[in-house]
């Protein structure tokens, strides 16, 4: 059994949406992340986390109001999709788009690079949700993509800029911070 992460990131978790228009691609993540994300931007909404990506699944750490830490899994199974996205405006409107789109290029301190993740709960009503998590940087977003392309997941992880070539087989918290 592995005992170190693949890659681990300090992210702002800003919770989970249903996507309800569609489901798929980065289509479906558009309505859940204008709903979660805060209209001015990120500066300061969401709650302080660790994101794990493990070869079986993804682990989601924090620590709540009474100090106890809280600790969410899931599992590699109920990955529909993944991608590093960033805010932006398109012809007025808000659009997330792939870190690597002309359009989101360009870094913005209150538009930060986002992972987003739409997972299938695996208790109670199995509906498909986005779960949208802030990262410092670029680097940070896209690591969590390299870690599910490290472990073979190409059908649900949408590989978005190539930052460290095909060099992925070590832990990448390294690079992140």
């Amino acid at each position: 059994m592995e005992s170190t992460p693949i890659c681990r990131c300090r992210v702002l978790y800003l919770g989970s949406a249903v996507p309800q228009q569609s489901k798929d691609g980065l289509q479906g993540i558009q309505e859940p992340l204008r709903e979660l994300y805060p209209e001015k931007g990120a500066t300061g909404g969401g709650i302080d986390s660790w994101l794990s990506v493990w070869s079986n699944g993804i682990l989601l750490e924090n620590v709540d109001e009474s100090g106890s830490r809280v600790a969410r899994f899931f599992p590699i199974s109920s990955l529909h999709y993944c991608a590093a996205v960033r805010r932006v405006s398109v012809e007025g409107a808000p659009r997330f788009l792939p870190l690597d789109s002309p359009f989101a290029r360009a870094p913005a301190p209150r538009r930060p690079p986002l992972f987003a993740a739409v997972l299938r709960r695996t208790q109670g009503i199995k509906v498909l949700e986005c779960h949208a998590f802030i990262c410092r940087r670029e680097a940070a977003a896209n690591a969590l993509i390299d870690g599910y392309l490290f472990e073979g997941s190409f059908g649900t992880a949408q590989r978005i800029l190539m930052i460290f070539g095909t060099d992925v087989e070590h832990n990448l918290e390294e690079h992140i911070g």
